[in-house]
């Protein structure tokens, strides 16, 4: 499962949706190389009140668990920056935000993989032939830290048994 991916920069994610037809509101971010728990964009429907169809924002990769204390688990084994398409329905980190269907797509240059044909941890990075970034299946959610009230936009990305 996917632990690093690059944001495309905003002038290229602006360009990429807006050639979709879709009006966009893009937040202003820097291009990075996102891990788990850190920021990274992603892009949402807009919402009632939006005079957008679609919004890019800032959040935490990493789902926040409806009701959790903290921003992130105790524990670096708990990862809820991939929610498997197998189990979303049921997992309690996922099925809030899946059944209001609150989907997103996460714009990448590339992202990496593990292969483990040889035995040893070889990084695969993968890009698109054309250049052009990857839209890929996100779920989000928006998580309100109980000692300061912030509200923490937050997203996993979709991913598969392959």
């Amino acid at each position: 499962m996917c632990n690093l991916y690059n944001m495309t920069d905003k002038g290229t994610a602006e360009r990429y949706l807006g050639s979709v037809g879709a009006s966009v509101d893009m937040e202003d971010y820097t291009q990075a190389t996102v891990g788990p728990f850190q920021h990274g964009l992603m892009v949402r429907p807009g919402q009632p009140g939006e005079a957008v169809q679609l919004v890019g924002r800032m959040g935490q990769w990493g789902m926040v668990r409806a009701g959790s204390a903290t921003r992130r688990p105790a524990s670096r084994a708990v990862l809820t920056n991939n929610a498997r398409i197998e189990g979303i329905a049921e997992r309690v980190t996922y099925r809030g935000p899946w059944m209001k269907g609150q989907r997103c797509l996460i714009l990448a240059d590339w992202y990496q993989e593990p292969n483990w044909e040889t035995g040893k941890n070889i990084w695969w990075r993968l890009r698109r032939a054309d250049g052009a970034p990857w839209a890929l299946a996100g779920l989000w959610s928006q998580w309100t830290d109980p000692q300061t009230g912030e509200l923490v936009p937050n997203f996993t990305m979709i991913t598969c048994n392959c």
